[in-house]
């Protein structure tokens, strides 16, 4: 089940660093954006498709949440997931990430603090501007 938070602008960049499927190992590790090497810098561009994809995916957890809260059975709270998670896949695919790559940077930024504080400020100002 993806991990669904976020209330207010600053909480923002938490939302965007939830993974939307449970990482591979080999998302982690595997090459990303242009071959680059694991490990290696990830490039101000992808960073912005994914801060842009993070703001989209936060609106649908956003939107996934008070649909929950108003579902009455099991079944329907399935059918809700679903679509939201489906929702989110073509948001962050819409943005030319594969949901392995949003992963990998939600990987990278959770081992990375510098990277983190990027991510945030690139959220913040996605959010702002659009």
């Amino acid at each position: 089940m993806p991990k669904f938070l976020l209330a207010t602008t600053a909480a923002l960049a938490l939302w965007a660093f939830a993974p939307l499927v449970p990482a591979t190992p080999v998302a982690a590790d595997r090459a990303f954006a242009q071959g680059a090497a694991p490990g290696a810098e990830i490039g101000d561009e992808a960073l912005r498709r994914f801060a842009v994809a993070a703001l989209e995916v936060q609106e649908i957890g956003r939107t996934w949440q008070e649909a929950a809260q108003q579902a009455q059975t099991e079944a329907e709270m399935e059918s809700l997931r679903e679509d939201a998670q489906s929702q989110m896949v073509e948001a962050v695919e819409n943005e030319g990430l594969t949901v392995d790559d949003y992963n990998a940077i939600v990987a990278a930024a959770e081992a990375d603090p510098e990277l983190a504080a990027r991510i945030q400020a690139l959220i913040i100002e996605e959010s702002t501007t659009n």
